[in-house]
C-alpha cells in the first residue's frame, strides 16, 4: 500500500505538500458555498456575549457601535447556553472587520471554520503517528477525513460541530501526548484545549471523562512507585484546575454564576426544545422522538462504505483482543485503542440511553468521526500485518487494497462532480430511496445557486421569491453582492402571482408541482432531487 520512502527529507516534503495544498483548496472554494440555517442565528450568539463583555470593559465605547440597541443583553437570552468561544471572534470579525457587509462576513467566516477543519485534520494526522508509529498511516488518516464528503463540505460554514470535532481532536492529542509523557507543561496545554472544546458545545465534558479515566488508570497501574503516583495526581489536579479556570474565563455566560450557569447549560443540551421534524425512514417525525437506530442509521448511509467497513474490522479485532486485556493494561497502544472505542461508542450510546433530541442528520456527533477513521486505520493496519506473516497473504492484501481503493476514488469523484453539494452525500443507498425516506438538504445551501440563478434569469427591478422555509431565502441572500440582494423581495403565502417559490423537499412534502406552480429549475444532485423553483 505504501511505497518506501525512508528519506526525513521526503517524507516531510510530502506532510508539508498534503496540508499546503489543504489551505490552498480551502482559499479557493470559501467562496463556492451559501450560508446555513444556523450561521445568522450563531452570529448573533455570538454578538450578545461581544455586547455583554464591552458593557462590563468599555460601556461608553460600546454604546457607540450602530447595532448596540439592536442586540439583545445576554441576561434572559434563551440561546445562553450555547457556547461562544468560536462565535466571539467571528462576530468581532462582521463587527470591525465586515463593517457591516453580510456578504464579507460569510466568506470571512467559512474561512475561519475551515482553517479550524485543518488544525482538526493535522490533530488526526498526528494521532495515527503516535498510534501506528508510521507517518504513511498519518496521512491516509487525515487524507480519510478530507475526502468524507458531508464533512468537507460543512468544515465551510458550520461553525459548531466542525469546530467541535476539531477541538475534540486537537484535546485527544494532548490527552495522547500527557499519557505518553505526564508533566505540569502537558496537563497544563490539555486543560486549555479541554475547556476550549467545552466553550464550543457542553458535551465537551466527555474529554474530561477520559482523562480522569485514563490518567486513573495510570495511576492504578504505578501502585508501587509512590513518587509517579504523586506526580500523576498532581498532573491530573492542575489539569482540572486550568479546565474550570479557563473554561469560565471563555465563557461570558458563566462569569456571574458558574455553577448555576453551567447546570443550567447542561439542562439545555440535554432537553434542547426542537419543535422541528426529521424526515426519516418515510415518516416526519419531531427532533424530540426519534427511534434509538436514528443515529446509527445516518452514520452508515452518509458516510462512505470503504471507511465503514474499515472501522468495524478495526472494531472487531479490539473485540477479538478483549480476552487478552488483563495481559495488555499495562501497554500504551492497547490503552490507546481503548479510549478510541471509547470515544466512538459512549457517545452513540448515550444518545440512545439518554433517548436524546437528534435532527439535521447525525451532525452532533461529528466530534466521534476521527474515532471512526482511526479504528478503520486500525483495522487496514492490522489486515497488512496479517498478511506479511501467512503465506500468499498479500494476494489477499493486494486485493482489499484495491477493493477499498476504488471506493476511496468513487468518493473523490463525487465530491468533485457534486461540488459545491456534497452536504448531500448519500454513500450506497438508491437515490429512489433517499428522495422518499430522507431529509438532504436541510442546511439551505442550495438555495444560494437558486437566488444565482434566478437573478441571472429574470431581468425585473424586484423579483418576488417565496419558500415553506422564508428563512432560508433570507440567509442566502445574505451572501449575494448588495445590488442583488436588493432585487429579491421575500414574500410568504398567499403568494401573489408571478412568484418563484423554492423548496428543498426537506420535512414540507415531496414534488410539490401540483400545488405550487410550474418548475423553472431543478438541481440534482447524484440524480437526488435537490432544489426547485416553481413560478407561481
Amino acid at each position: 500500500m505504501f511505497i518506501n520512502i525512508s528519506s526525513k527529507y521526503w517524507s516531510q516534503g510530502i506532510v508539508r505538500v498534503f496540508f499546503g495544498s489543504l489551505m490552498l483548496l480551502g482559499w479557493l472554494l470559501h467562496d463556492d458555498y451559501g450560508v446555513s440555517t444556523d450561521e445568522p442565528a450563531h452570529y448573533q450568539h455570538g454578538a450578545v456575549n461581544v455586547k455583554y463583555v464591552a458593557d462590563l470593559l468599555v460601556p461608553d465605547l460600546a454604546r457607540q457601535h450602530t447595532n448596540y440597541k439592536h442586540i439583545p443583553t445576554l441576561s434572559g437570552y434563551p440561546d445562553n447556553g450555547h457556547g461562544v468561544l468560536f462565535e466571539i471572534p467571528a462576530s468581532l470579525l462582521g463587527m470591525f472587520v465586515a463593517h457591516g457587509d453580510s456578504a464579507i462576513y460569510y466568506r470571512l467566516r467559512h474561512i475561519l471554520i475551515y482553517l479550524t477543519f485543518v488544525v482538526g485534520v493535522w490533530a488526526l494526522y498526528r494521532l495515527a503517528c503516535l498510534r501506528f508509529q508510521d507517518w504513511r498511516w498519518g496521512l491516509v488518516a487525515a487524507g480519510a477525513l478530507v475526502l468524507s464528503p458531508r464533512l468537507f463540505a460543512e468544515a465551510f460554514y458550520n461553525g459548531q460541530d466542525i469546530v467541535l470535532m476539531s477541538c475534540f481532536a486537537v484535546s485527544m492529542l494532548t490527552l495522547v501526548r500527557l499519557t505518553q509523557q505526564p508533566t505540569i507543561s502537558r496537563a497544563v496545554v490539555h486543560g486549555v484545549c479541554c475547556a476550549f472544546a467545552l466553550d464550543i458545545r457542553i458535551v465537551g465534558v466527555l474529554l474530561v471523562a477520559f482523562t480522569v479515566s485514563w490518567i486513573g488508570w495510570l495511576i492504578l497501574l504505578s501502585s508501587e512507585h509512590r513518587y509517579a503516583q504523586r506526580h500523576l495526581l498532581q498532573c491530573l489536579g492542575l489539569y482540572l484546575v486550568t479546565t474550570a479556570i479557563v473554561m469560565v474565563v471563555c465563557w461570558p455566560f458563566l462569569w456571574e454564576d458558574p455553577v448555576g450557569h453551567l447546570v443550567e447549560a447542561f439542562q439545555q443540551m440535554s432537553r434542547f426544545p426542537w419543535l422541528g421534524r426529521n424526515l426519516y425512514l418515510g415518516e416526519l417525525r419531531q427532533g424530540s422522538q426519534t427511534p434509538w437506530h436514528y443515529v446509527p442509521v445516518w452514520i452508515s448511509i452518509t458516510t462512505p462504505w470503504p471507511y465503514l467497513v474499515a472501522a468495524l474490522s478495526g472494531l472487531v479485532v479490539w473485540m477479538l483482543g478483549i480476552k487478552r486485556s488483563l495481559h495488555q493494561a499495562h501497554v500504551w497502544v492497547w490503552q490507546f485503542d481503548t479510549v478510541v472505542v471509547a470515544w466512538f461508542i459512549v457517545p452513540l450510546l448515550s444518545i440512545i440511553l439518554l433517548h436524546s433530541a437528534v435532527y439535521n442528520g447525525w451532525r452532533h456527533l461529528y466530534f466521534i468521526y476521527p474515532a471512526l477513521l482511526l479504528l478503520g486505520v486500525s483495522g487496514i493496519h492490522r489486515i497488512r500485518h496479517w498478511a506479511t506473516h501467512h503465506l500468499r497473504g498479500h494476494l489477499v492484501w493486494h486485493g482489499i487494497v484495491g477493493v477499498m481503493m476504488t471506493g476511496v476514488i468513487q468518493t473523490a469523484y463525487r465530491m468533485v462532480k457534486e461540488h459545491p453539494y456534497q452536504q448531500v452525500y448519500f454513500s450506497v443507498v438508491p437515490t429512489a430511496v433517499i428522495s422518499q425516506h430522507f431529509d438532504r438538504d436541510y442546511w439551505g445551501l442550495s438555495y444560494r445557486s437558486g437566488l444565482e440563478w434566478l437573478l441571472a434569469t429574470d431581468s425585473t427591478a424586484h423579483i418576488p421569491v417565496g419558500s415553506p422555509r422564508i428563512d432560508l431565502l433570507y440567509n442566502n441572500t445574505l451572501i449575494l453582492p448588495a445590488a442583488q440582494r436588493q432585487r429579491i423581495l421575500l414574500v410568504r403565502p398567499p403568494y401573489p402571482s408571478g412568484t418563484y417559490v423554492f423548496t428543498n423537499y426537506a420535512r414540507f412534502g415531496l414534488l410539490p408541482s401540483d400545488t405550487i406552480g410550474h418548475k423553472v429549475y431543478d438541481l440534482r444532485v447524484h440524480g437526488l432531487p435537490t432544489l426547485g423553483i416553481f413560478h407561481h
